[in-house]
């Protein structure tokens, strides 16, 4: 069986990350993990008022913040399998 969840990091999230390493699932069964996350939109309409790596400053920091939301989610999974 394969298993997909995605994560945020919220609450809700951590109880289905729960669910799901507390099931007894076929053997074989693999889950796959993913986080999504958007850009804000600019704070200002003046493009010209944003540094100019504001998006790739932003860009780093949420795709940081959403590999360390996966790696926690697979840690308790993992702990779980053992």
């Amino acid at each position: 069986m394969k298993i997909l969840i995605a994560v945020d990091g919220s609450p809700c999230s951590d109880a289905a990350v729960e669910e799901v390493g507390r099931r007894p699932w076929p053997e074989g069964s693999s889950v796959k993990v993913l986080s999504a996350f958007e850009l804000p939109t600019p704070p200002t309409p003046e493009a010209w008022a944003l540094p100019i790596n504001y998006f790739e400053e932003m860009d780093a920091a949420l795709r940081k913040q959403a590999q360390m939301i996966v790696e926690r989610a697979l840690e308790k999974l993992k702990s779980r399998g053992e």
